[in-house]
Formats: structure tokens, sequence, C-alpha cells
């Protein structure tokens, strides 16, 4: 992982050249997600659906999105930019989902339509105005934001046998990041993804739209 972190911190300054419209929006949403709540959102949807096994030690990307805007232009995703940190991007961004039985295949559809949908709209702003910008934050952001870590230092680790209050996970993320995070859950109440607000300078503030759907009466599942 250390040799990775480093590929990953010489590539930051590499940048593809693409062009973006101007997109108006207010804050950035930063994603995180559970792998076994990923998941189980994903079976949620089709009894025939089937998940990768990712592994359970570390809080995963799901994207970085500029508050509600989408699909702001056409530029594609360009692989060939993102060729020299592929093996972080796959373990820090894989996927859940099986399609196609071939993980780097349905990674590489993930970390597309998450470019194409909110990509092309964080390239409005020029610390995200290129691929490599774009992509390499995101992996910064969830080495930087490490979930796992701040709610283990808290005493809330994966166990199948418990559950654990809302607010204490709420608690533990504040102490953890100074912030207000946003919580989502599946319709089980099995913790889903962890979402951080920055401001459009990319400086973390509280989440002051929460859409978080866990039921604060029951515990909140963490396995």
């Amino acid at each position: 992982m250390a040799k990775l972190i480093s590929i990953f911190c010489c590539f930051f300054i590499f940048y593809s050249k693409v062009n973006c419209k101007n997109e108006t929006y207010n804050f950035l949403l930063f994603t995180q997600r559970w792998a076994p709540g990923a998941c189980k959102e994903w079976l949620d949807m089709n009894e025939t659906n089937s998940c990768y096994d990712v592994p359970h030690t570390h809080w995963t990307i799901h994207g970085l999105w500029p508050e509600w805007n989408i699909y702001c232009n056409d530029n594609p995703l360009d692989m060939s930019q993102l060729l020299n940190f592929e093996e972080l991007l796959t373990q820090l961004w894989p996927t859940t989902r099986n399609l196609t039985n071939q993980l780097f295949n349905d990674c590489v559809t993930f970390w597309s339509h998450e470019w194409e949908k909110h990509g092309t709209c964080a390239m409005a702003l020029p610390q995200f105005n290129t691929i490599n910008k774009y992509f390499l934050q995101n992996l910064s952001w969830n080495l930087e934001y490490d979930v796992y870590t701040s709610l283990e230092i808290n005493g809330i680790t994966p166990d199948s046998n418990r559950g654990y209050k809302f607010a204490d996970i709420r608690t533990a993320l504040i102490n953890s990041f100074g912030k207000i995070p946003d919580i989502i859950c599946t319709t089980d109440n099995l913790i889903n993804e962890v979402r951080l607000c920055f401001d459009l300078e990319s400086n973390l503030i509280d989440c002051t739209v929460i859409q978080s759907n866990c039921n604060i009466d029951k515990d909140v599942l963490y396995r």
C-alpha cells in the first residue's frame, strides 16, 4: 500500500486536457461506502444480482458529487489518464456490483459512470478541471478521511452480533473529522455510506442538507 500511495502522490500533478461549461452549485459531497451495505443495496434491487467480495477493512469511494448537478458535458472518461494509478483505484474505488464476472471491467464501468455523471460537473472548479485531478482528489480524501479508523478509535467496529446507536456513529465521525457528516443506511438499517461536505474551495464543512435515511430509533448495523 505504501508503494501505491507513493505512486499516487507522484502522479497527482498530472492532468488531461478537457473542456467544461460553467455549472452552478454551492457545495461538494464526497461519498464513501461500506461494501456490505453497498452490496445489500444492490441485492435489494433484484434478487438475481450478485456482488464482488470487496475486503471489509477499509471504506471505499463512491464518488465526489457537485451538489446534485449531473451530466454537465459529454467528455467521456479517458482511461489512459488513469493508467499510472489503476491498482490504487481498484483497491480504494472498487465496485461491489458484479455485472460481468470481471472485476476490473466492472470497475471501469463504475468509474466511467461517476466521471460522466458527476466529474463532468466538478470540472467547473479549477481543482477538478481534469480527469486526473478529479480521480486523484477522490483517492486523497479517501486516505485522509478514513472512516473505518475514525469509527474504530471510538469503539465502533464491524460486528455481526450487535448494532450501534446512530448518535454514537455520528458523534464518532464528528469527533474525528470536526464536521457534521451525512450517514446513509439500507432499508434494514445496515450502514451504507458516509458523506462529507466541502465548500467550493475544497474546505470541509458541516453537511447542512441531510439526506440520512437511517432509523435513529433502532440500532444501526455495521457488519
